[in-house]
């Protein structure tokens, strides 16, 4: 007799347990969903759950100020010196690999400047790059950027076929809301607070 007329007599042969057992456990189920619901609220209940609660954990404060987002804090806490990181709009394609914190909400929620505002609270920044084109297709967001760069800040504009190669080289990515602009995308550089 071969391997394949042994195993297929062996399931003929359990046919009728597995026929048996599907029966018993139908009826279980049926029988469990005609039952009627049990209370969880008792005072047996009730009193167990007092004897065997946990003391409650110790309570932590909120953080006060800054950024709340935890990849966002974590991000932040890893870059170095001179590394790059950038803040772009909601639809900037991410170059593949590079770790992106994606903050958009809602069209426009966080806009760029948003973001951005809450990083220069925290975060030294020495360097920045822009595409060149913003000065022609988004010359407001230019003026808004260029009032808030630190004093010791480079700033440097660069085609943007050159901004997306500079893309590939960042730590980290934060993708905002930002909807409407061409070319708002910024490459920060790390500074040094010391």
């Amino acid at each position: 007799m071969t391997a394949k007329m042994q195993s297929a007599l062996f399931l003929t042969n359990k046919a009728p347990v597995i026929g048996i057992f599907c029966s018993f456990a139908h009826a279980k189920l049926h029988k469990l969903a005609d039952a009627p619901m049990r209370r969880l609220d008792t005072p047996e209940r009730r009193a167990y759950n007092s004897i065997n609660a946990k003391e409650p954990k110790e309570v932590t404060p909120m953080l006060k100020r800054g950024i709340l987002n935890a990849q966002l804090r974590s991000v932040m806490a890893r870059l170095g010196h001179r590394d790059r990181y950038a803040i772009v709009d909601a639809g900037y394609n991410v170059p593949a690999g590079i770790e992106t914190v994606d903050l958009a909400f809602l069209p426009n929620i966080p806009t760029i400047l948003q973001v951005l505002d809450g990083i220069l609270d925290e975060m030294a920044v020495e360097g920045v790059i822009l595409a060149s084109e913003i000065k022609e297709w988004a010359p407001e967001m230019d003026a808004a950027y260029a009032e808030r760069w630190p004093a010791e800040a480079k700033v440097t504009y660069i085609p943007h076929s050159e901004f997306d190669e500079e893309m590939k080289k960042v730590k980290a990515v934060i993708r905002t809301g930002q909807y409407g602009l061409h070319a708002p995308n910024i490459i920060l550089q790390s500074g040094c607070t010391y």
